[in-house]
């Protein structure tokens, strides 16, 4: 006869060792203090961050936007960019939770350090809810009108107000087309009668 384990004992048996090793924690190596930190790699698991960026042609909500292909637009458009905030410290404020974030933002021409626009605190996202929050989004509309066709860069510059850690920083390559104008089509008039 084959002794029976306890209903309890097999349970914990297999949560214990079905759960597995758990997850592996990767090993940044550490990087001398700056104001401001770039997403990616050797910033600290814990660092303020931001999903790559995205230009977008719509942004309708959470992880839903319509991506705009090779990131291209007339500077009679507007540059609409999606990312997401990681990391970002929220405070108890009565019976909710807030998040408080600023973002700054720059155009650069690809390769260069000069700054051709900067706007300081041009979102300012503060998020009260029931439990911490997690699952943000921040959208940017920026305007283009004094930019010539070339290949540029927007720069995020994200700060966390509540957690005043190092900013984060990210990059979005995009390209700037000039305008087409319509061409006139077979057999129509092309002016005044």
């Amino acid at each position: 006869m084959r002794p029976r384990w306890p209903l309890g004992m097999f349970v914990l048996w297999l949560v214990v060792f079905s759960a597995g090793p758990g997850p592996k924690k990767s090993r940044a190596p550490a990087r001398p203090a700056s104001p401001e930190r770039e997403a990616g790699e050797g910033v600290a698991d814990d660092a303020l961050s931001l999903s790559k960026a995205v230009a977008c042609r719509s942004i309708e909500g959470y992880e839903r936007y319509e991506p705009l292909p090779e990131a291209a637009l007339t500077s009679e458009e507007k540059l609409l960019v999606y990312y997401r905030p990681s990391n970002f410290k929220t405070e108890r404020v009565g019976a909710k939770y807030r998040a408080h974030l600023i973002q700054d933002g720059e155009i650069h021409r690809r390769g260069e350090k000069a700054v051709l626009s900067r706007k300081e605190h041009m979102v300012d996202y503060v998020v009260e809810n029931p439990t911490p929050p997690d699952l943000l989004f921040i959208r940017n509309s920026v305007s283009l009108k004094t930019l010539t066709p070339g290949e540029y860069d927007y720069v995020m510059i994200l700060h966390d107000a509540i957690g005043k850690g190092p900013s984060a920083r990210g990059v979005l390559p995009f390209r700037i087309v000039p305008v087409r104008l319509p061409k006139p089509e077979d057999g129509a008039a092309s002016g005044p009668p």
